[in-house]
């Protein structure tokens, strides 16, 4: 077998299906969309494995980050109070805005601006809009 055959085998053994593929891309760009339209940002933009194309199965995350405009929001940057009462307030957006399609979803708080969003339904399940 060839150098190339071993790797082609090797990446459709740890290759994600294309249907968790979309749907993980259909998630992250759903929160995406509710964060623009709830809050002043500049921009946001997909970010990680799944947007570099370098993911593996099982696809454990889909990360995005979003860059709020300062100018609107005075209180955040380094030379003030950090960014812990937004990612509150943007996990509660989060919960209200995407509970009807996906009632078990649940928000981790982790580190100094990270927000982990779980949807507490299987891959297999589409993304709803409310």
């Amino acid at each position: 077998m060839s150098i190339s055959a071993i790797f082609d085998k090797a990446r459709r053994r740890i290759a994600v299906p294309d249907e968790v593929l979309k749907e993980a891309r259909e998630r992250r760009d759903r929160i995406r969309e509710v964060v623009a339209e709830e809050f002043a940002v500049l921009r946001t933009f997909p970010s990680g494995s799944l947007a570099h194309g370098t993911q593996n199965d099982p696809l454990n995350d889909a990360d995005a980050g979003v860059v709020l405009d300062r100018r609107v929001y005075e209180e955040l940057g380094p030379d003030r109070g950090g960014p812990c009462q937004m990612v509150e307030e943007v996990r509660g957006v989060l919960r209200e805005r995407l509970k009807e399609g996906f009632p078990n979803v649940a928000f981790f708080v982790g580190g100094y601006r990270t927000l982990t969003t779980t949807s507490g339904t299987p891959q297999t399940q589409s993304v709803t809009s409310s």
